[in-house]
C-alpha cells in the first residue's frame, strides 16, 4: 500500500533529520562555528537598523511567523514541473499572481517599496517573513538604502 503524503510532511521529516545530524552534540565538531555565529550577530546588526528606520514595530526575520507567513512574505516557490519562482505577498493564501509572482529574483528597490507599502498599511506590529536574508535584503544595498532614506 502506498501512502502518499503533502509535500510539506515529507520535507519535515528531512529536514529535522538533517538539523539533528548537523548539532549532534555527541560528535566532535557538530556544533557551528564561531565565525558562523558572527556572521549572524552581524546580519542581525543591519537587520535590527533596518527594523529601527520604521516608526512602529516592525520585524525581519527568516523565521516563519506560522501558517500565514507573517504581513509580507518573500520566498522562492516551486511550480508543479519544478521551476523556481519568486513569491512576494501580503497573503500567501490569496496569491495575487499578476502582481505577487516573480519569474526572476525580484530588484531590491522592489523588495523595499513593497516592505514600505506594507509598513504603512499594517501600522503596527508588522512582521516581514525573508527566506533568505543575504539574498532578498543583501547587506550593503540596505545600509545604502538606510543612508538615501534617513531624513524621510
Amino acid at each position: 500500500m502506498e501512502i502518499n503524503l503533502p509535500r510539506l510532511f515529507l520535507y519535515c521529516g528531512v529536514e529535522q533529520w538533517s538539523a539533528r545530524w548537523a548539532h549532534n552534540p555527541e560528535v566532535v565538531g557538530s556544533n557551528p562555528s564561531a565565525a558562523t555565529n558572527f556572521k549572524l550577530n552581524k546580519m542581525n546588526d543591519y537587520i535590527n537598523k533596518l527594523e529601527k528606520y520604521f516608526d512602529c514595530d516592525v520585524k525581519i526575520a527568516d523565521e516563519s511567523f506560522g501558517w500565514n507567513g507573517g504581513d509580507l512574505s518573500i520566498s522562492p516557490w516551486y511550480t508543479a514541473d519544478d521551476y523556481e519562482v519568486h513569491v512576494m505577498t501580503n497573503n500567501e493564501t490569496n496569491v495575487d499572481w499578476e502582481n505577487d509572482v516573480y519569474y526572476y529574483e525580484p530588484q531590491f528597490p522592489d523588495i523595499m517599496q513593497r516592505i514600505v507599502d506594507t509598513v504603512s498599511d499594517v501600522g503596527y506590529d508588522v512582521k516581514i517573513y525573508v527566506s533568505d536574508l543575504e539574498t532578498y535584503l543583501p547587506e550593503e544595498e540596505v545600509l545604502n538604502w538606510l543612508e538615501e532614506n534617513k531624513n524621510e
